[in-house]
This record gives structure tokens, sequence and C-alpha cells, in this order.
């Protein structure tokens, strides 16, 4: 088996090179499916309305928007129409995040794709599919999650009572994802039977399929409570609670780099606590139970005697020890620009000068 690779800087190399897409997308799980055939080598041209497109404004915009050509264009004014169209005849492949109700106004279901662009494949994201009660719906992440009842199986995990907002947008790149599945299914079709068709994706499915954390969530919390007990890792006076900080630990090196270190087996978090020079802990009685130690006063000790053996070496001394100990490992904490210059993203050739 032989490895393909290519420069994501240069949108006439890639699998899908040569690819035509025309994105409507007005909102992420649209721009996220775009972005993924973007960086595999498609053609992608951005639809925007005057004034721009609203992903415009949030702050991922330069990531969002990045391996695109757009085109501003007023859909429901006299032409605006037309000259979709004259897009369209050239197109592969058209992705929107528009409601069934506007896709029927602007002339854009399925049906009226297939009668005017009968190779097209036409990608449809919407919050919750394009017929029940809930087709007209907006597809905002919240709303998704919130009718799913995303936020009430979180309550599993939280401290406090009542549901639990999720910022992850776990239903967006869910959507996303389905949508590019489809969306390459039909491609493959398509070069059977030179016809389009209609791909159909929703950010309810997206999380329902994708998902799987929720469930596991749903089986341990919900169904089984007294599996364990929830815990925050600091109380409201900043002070330790739960024990994950310590294979989780954070810490400064010598000369002044944070890093975060990933102890979270059993085996890994000992070879971290040899390599400190406190193995002790694993045969005190003084440390009994540890991580999950029983007072605050333990809980402190433990977590300080940790930042300071981490301050006793530089970042170079660490980086020896990580080549050397696969069972130990921590990245530092960059800054910036500076994350474009890691080893691995350079080596892959990731890091793109525009």
């Amino acid at each position: 088996m032989t490895k393909t690779t290519f420069d994501v800087g240069q949108t006439d190399q890639g699998p899908l090179a040569g690819l035509r897409v025309v994105d409507l997308s007005g909102s992420l799980p649209g721009a996220l499916a775009t972005l993924f055939l973007a960086d595999a080598g498609a053609d992608v041209v951005l639809v925007e309305p005057p004034g721009g497109s609203a992903l415009r404004r949030r702050v991922d915009w330069p990531v969002l928007g990045r391996g695109r050509r757009s085109v501003v264009l007023d859909l429901r004014a006299d032409g605006g129409r037309d000259e979709l169209d004259a897009l369209l005849a050239d197109a592969d492949v058209l992705v929107t995040t528009y409601r069934p109700a506007t896709l029927a106004a602007l002339r854009l279901t399925a049906a009226d794709l297939a009668a005017a662009h009968p190779r097209l494949v036409s990608a449809s994201i919407t919050g919750f599919g394009p017929a029940g009660p809930w087709r007209d719906l907006p597809g905002y992440e919240g709303l998704v999650l919130a009718k799913l009842g995303v936020f009430h199986v979180k309550e599993a995990i939280t401290a406090r009572r009542g549901p639990a907002y999720v910022s992850v947008p776990f239903a967006s790149w869910g959507a996303a994802h389905t949508a590019v599945h489809g969306i390459l299914a039909a491609l493959l079709e398509h070069d059977a039977s030179g016809l389009g068709q209609r791909v159909e994706a929703d950010l309810a499915r997206g999380v329902g399929a994708l998902d799987t954390w929720n469930f596991y969530t749903e089986i341990v919390g919900i169904r089984w409570p007294e599996a364990f007990t929830v815990v925050n890792a600091f109380n409201a006076a900043g002070e330790i609670q739960g024990p994950l900080v310590y294979p989780l630990l954070t810490a400064p090196t010598k000369d002044g780099t944070w890093l975060q270190f990933a102890q979270v087996e059993p085996r890994l978090f000992v070879a971290l606590m040899r390599e400190l020079g406190l193995a002790e802990v694993f045969t005190d009685p003084k440390w009994a139970g540890v991580p999950a130690l029983p007072t605050q006063e333990l809980r402190t000790e433990l977590w300080e005697l940790m930042i300071e053996r981490v301050g006793q070496r530089t970042l170079a001394e660490w980086e020896e020890v990580f080549a050397a100990n696969g069972d130990i490992s921590a990245e530092p904490f960059r800054r910036g620009s500076d994350a474009l210059a890691h080893p691995q993203l350079v080596h892959e050739g990731r890091r793109v000068t525009v």
C-alpha cells in the first residue's frame, strides 16, 4: 500500500481535485462540510449575500473560510437566482443550510434541482430534516441538543442539579460529517449513472449517529447513578477535589514553559510518579487511595509536590524524558503562531504561508 500526500495549501491537488462545489452555507455545519471538501482539493465557491456571509463574523472564520473563492449574489433580487443557476450549471455539488421553506422559496428543492440540474449532487443540511413537525425549526446547536435531551443527559456528570449546557458543537460536527459521507457516496453513484441526487443531513441525526459519548453517559450516569460520584476538579475556594488533577497535571518547567501531562491510565500515572521521585505514594499508608485522596490537606500536599518536581527541570530536560520513556508524555502550551511550528505539523507540510 502506498501513501498519497498533497499540499493542503494547493486547491489543484488532492483526491477531490477538479470537483466543483457551490457553497450556500450560512452556518457552522455547512461551512465544516465544504471545508473538508476544499482541504481535499475541491474548488469551492462560497455564495455570500450582500454585506457578506454571517460566517465572517465568527472568530474562527480564517479557518472556516480557507480554501474557498467567493461571490456575492442576492438570491431574492431580479437576476440573482439566474446567476446562481449559471454557477450550478458547471458545478458537481451544491451545499445549503437553509430551512425547507426557504429552499422552496428559492427554488432549491430536490425536485427543482433535479429538473434544472440533473447531474448535480445537492446536499441539504437542516436542524431536524426535511419533513416532520420540527422541519422548520432553525438548526441552532443549542436548540437541537435541548430537543434531543442531551443537556439533561449531561446533568449526570455535573455537580449541580438541572440540565448542563454543552458548548462543544457535537451536532454541527456530526451533521457536517454525515453530509460529507453522503456527498462522497452520491458522487460514486454519479460516476456510474451520470445523475445527481439529493443528500439530506441534519444536526439531530448527526449527534445521534456520531456522538456515542452521550449514550454512554446516559447508561452509566442515569440508569446506574450509584456507579460514580460527581466531583468538581476544584471547589469555589480553588481547593483540589477531583483525582484527575494529578494524571492531567498542568505545571511549569524550570525555564517557565507550562506542560500539560496526560497520564490517564494507571500504569502511565505510576510511570510519571516514579520519574518525579514520588513512587512512595503507592506504598506509604499515608497516601492510601492515591490519586483519590481522602483529605484536603493530602490532596493539596501531593499537588504541590508534583508541581515542585516538574519545576526542577527545564523543557529540554523534560523532552529528553519523553523521548526515552513512552509511558510519560506532555505537550507545552504554545502561544499563537508558535503552534504552527510544532515539529509534526512542519513535517506533514500542514503549515501554509499565504
